[in-house]
């Protein structure tokens, strides 16, 4: 076979393998009716979801202990809890 012979063949090896590729994904790819029906709808909550009197209610609660809490050294364990002592 001549080189010219064997270039026309590449070319148009690689041209189907493009088509196929192409297929493939076009056959693939999902509908706009699958998309639809996958998608999750999202409920609007609505701007007045705590009354005055649970604002107040929570404004009333106590705060036991400061935030964040600081763990000193003498309250950690090991440093390592998996060496074999």
């Amino acid at each position: 076979m001549s080189k010219s012979v064997k270039t026309i063949i590449i070319i148009f090896v690689l041209i189907l393998v493009l088509a196929g590729l192409w297929y493939i994904y076009n056959s693939t790819r999902p509908t706009q009716e699958e998309i639809n029906n996958s998608s999750a709808n999202i409920t609007v909550v609505p701007t007045d979801v705590l009354s005055g009197s649970l604002i107040n209610q929570l404004n009333n609660h106590k705060e036991n202990g400061t935030l964040p809490i600081s763990i000193g050294a003498g309250e950690k364990g090991r440093d390592n809890p998996f060496a074999s002592f």
